[in-house]
């Protein structure tokens, strides 16, 4: 079974898109990425028990953006040929839903962590200390 989700993401980054390759790179699942201009087509093929799995992953997964207006999902006949390649995003980005699951869950390492790393959404930090004033006191 092949589903084909549509994303209408209405951003010039490719956050979402870098959000949804590093969640589908640990599957089994057959799938391909394709953006044009403000849509984003994710094409799944795998067996329905994992498909339904997948999708519900990806509900909790996803974060709810303002720049998504809109989404689809329906079953196809096949995944159409794709060359799309997507560049990584240089810029600061807020945390996903698994680094904020990450920094206030108090039985994670990550508990209040300001310099998380995340596998998923690609936030990274290089950091290794802060400083920290109150008022003019170090």
């Amino acid at each position: 079974m092949i589903l084909k989700y549509e994303f209408e993401y209405q951003s010039n980054n490719n956050s979402f898109i870098t959000i949804l390759d590093n969640l589908l790179k640990s599957k089994e699942s057959e799938y391909k990425i394709d953006k044009i201009g403000d849509k984003i087509f994710l094409y799944v093929e795998d067996e329905e028990k994992r498909l339904i799995e997948l999708s519900d992953e990806l509900s909790k997964e996803l974060p709810v953006s303002i720049f998504l207006k809109d989404f689809s999902l329906e079953v196809v006949p096949h995944i159409p040929p794709i060359d799309y390649q997507h560049t990584l995003d240089s810029c600061l980005k807020s945390y996903c839903p698994n680094c904020l699951n990450e920094t206030e869950n108090k039985k994670s390492a990550n508990y209040y962590n300001p310099f998380i790393n995340c596998q998923i959404c690609g936030t990274t930090s290089n950091e290794k200390s802060m400083q920290i004033y109150e008022k003019t006191n170090f």
